[in-house]
């Protein structure tokens, strides 16, 4: 999960002390939790944009600081809200089952959409690229420098993408952010 996370850029190798310690069997607390879920948005940027923050929870006093534009970014995205008596909980464990009910938040908030076919052209002038779906109808989708290319799960460059071969494409609201070639070598 770590690994994934770091691939993902919701952390980075400097977050790895602060969540990850030699003893780290107590549960993630709720202000953890919302800078995550934040990067994992790839909402940290709009975030700390956000300066004036005005949270209405009773207990607004205990969350961190450095925090605190973050749980602003869950609040109003509606993936993470107070607890009873309109408290946020900062340094209270998440539990699993408001973790579950945050990731589908979060899945719902992002409108991911998967797409599986043949990868047939890779266009870097128009920053295009064309699936084949299995009815051998062909879609172009655009692309941006943002956008995250692998080969059977391990990060690379768009260079070193080939055609003809099968991929499973992802999109969030639309945009692709990842192209990830389930093979290394072309079909025949």
């Amino acid at each position: 999960e770590i690994v994934y996370m770091l691939y993902k850029g919701a952390l980075t190798k400097s977050d790895l002390d602060t969540y990850i310690k030699d003893v780290k069997d107590e549960p993630m607390q709720r202000y953890e939790a919302a800078i995550i879920i934040t990067k994992a948005m790839g909402g940290e940027e709009e975030a700390l944009d956000e300066v004036a923050i005005d949270l209405e929870y009773l207990d607004v006093n205990d969350i961190p600081r450095n925090a605190m534009q973050y749980v602003n970014y869950v609040t109003n995205e509606g993936i993470m809200t107070g607890m009873d008596g309109n408290r946020f909980e900062p340094l209270s464990p998440v539990l699993r089952s408001q973790m579950a009910t945050m990731l589908a938040r979060v899945v719902d908030a992002t409108e991911y959409e998967y797409i599986s076919g043949k990868l047939m052209e890779i266009d870097t002038e128009n920053q295009t690229i064309t699936i084949r779906n299995t009815s051998g109808d062909t879609t172009e989708y655009n692309y941006t420098d943002n956008t995250q290319f692998s080969i059977q799960g391990i990060s690379t460059q768009l260079s070193s993408m080939i055609v003809n071969v099968n991929a499973n494409i992802t999109l969030s609201n639309g945009e692709v952010i990842l192209v990830d070639a389930t093979a290394s070598e072309p079909d025949e």
